[in-house]
């Protein structure tokens, strides 16, 4: 019996001593660890304005959008405008009505279909 015993050891100490089962033991859970946090960091806390623009000619969806920027932060409450469309671009055709939109929401594009959901 104490020969295997002194045979486990010496495979036990031989295995854990290994580089590679030293980076796995610390490496992988430091690497997931990094993995979660650094994007979450890089996403919150910058507070820069973000531009979206609603198409309702209903009106139906300005409170649910105003309720929805203060449930995302609280810090939001009078951060946002809703605006309407201007009369004149109701009805409009898509090419004029997209280049007033560009101009409105200033994101420099100057040809190319505008982002949508």
């Amino acid at each position: 019996m104490n020969r295997v015993l002194i045979i486990a050891r010496h495979e036990f100490i031989k295995f854990v001593t290994r580089r590679g089962f030293l980076f796995t033991l610390i490496g992988v859970p430091l690497w997931i660890a990094l993995a979660a946090i650094v994007p979450a960091k890089l996403s919150h806390g910058h507070g820069h304005d973000i531009t979206f623009a609603v198409i309702d000619h209903t009106g139906f969806y300005d409170p649910l959008i105003a309720q929805s920027a203060i449930r995302r932060d609280p810090r939001a409450e009078g951060r946002f405008l809703l605006e309407d469309t201007p009369p004149a671009l109701l009805h409009a055709p898509p090419d004029r009505f997209a280049a007033f939109a560009r101009g409105f929401l200033g994101d420099g594009k100057s040809s190319g279909a505008l982002d949508a959901i």
